[in-house]
């Protein structure tokens, strides 16, 4: 809540208040106003910060308080208008800057909720306009970029795409045709991070199986016989 205390009167002149505002995600976050006495019936308020998508507007006067119903008041949602990069390796861990506007007005820079496609991503608050992003491991291409300001979302839609899949190494490079049951490594980058990652080897055009997923350069699988060089 946004609260006025004018205990001893109605001045003319302006002053600041700091005041504390619950979020409805119970994220307390300090929030300065600049509040200008226009007449017994007006009071002007500056708001500094913005995070509440509905909060509650509370003017105190000399121990008696009003409260304007939330639904009367409300701040702009969050929205994306571009990212500084929009490709990546798998593994994650890198950095992109998210520029928009209505990501409020906090004190300090901070963290902040952000996610890539379902994944709940590290974020930091720079600015009203500015959020960094620390990319999660992920696969798959036209992830949406979400930010959330308590309880609303600004999003770009099939903004991130993770790098594809590329093979550098396989081991052994070869056996006998009528090999089956002979483990292979198959080497590489961007083979995703979790042992979920989806993810298919065939050996021509025969499917390597069973298959383990190692690591994000390492999948092991089984060659089934076959032919040609």
């Amino acid at each position: 809540s946004a609260v006025a205390d004018v205990s001893s009167g109605l001045p003319s002149s302006s002053w600041f208040l700091e005041e504390a505002m619950n979020a409805t995600n119970a994220t307390n976050v300090t929030m300065y106003t600049m509040i200008t006495w226009v007449s017994d019936s007006e009071i002007d308020v500056d708001i500094r910060t913005k995070y509440d998508k509905n909060p509650d507007v509370e003017v105190t006067i000399a121990g008696q308080t009003a409260t304007m119903p939330p639904a009367l008041f409300t701040f702009d949602y969050p929205t994306i208008t571009s990212i500084d990069r929009t490709t990546g390796p798998t593994a994650g861990g890198y950095n992109i800057t998210i520029v928009g506007s209505n990501f409020g007005q906090l004190v300090v820079p901070q963290p902040f909720a952000t996610q890539v496609g379902a994944t709940i991503a590290d974020g930091y608050w720079t600015s009203d306009t500015s959020v960094v992003l620390r990319v999660p491991p992920g696969t798959g291409t036209k992830r949406d970029v979400v930010v959330s300001r308590g309880e609303v979302n600004g999003s770009m839609p099939m903004a991130f795409n993770y790098d594809g899949p590329n093979v550098t190494d396989c081991t052994p490079s070869n056996a006998p045709a009528a090999v089956s049951g002979l483990d292979i490594t198959v080497s590489g980058t961007n083979f995703g991070l979790g042992p979920d990652s989806p993810s298919t080897v065939t050996v021509g055009s025969t499917l390597c199986f069973p298959q383990q997923h190692i690591s994000d350069t390492s999948i092991t699988c089984r060659v089934q016989p076959g032919t040609g060089g």
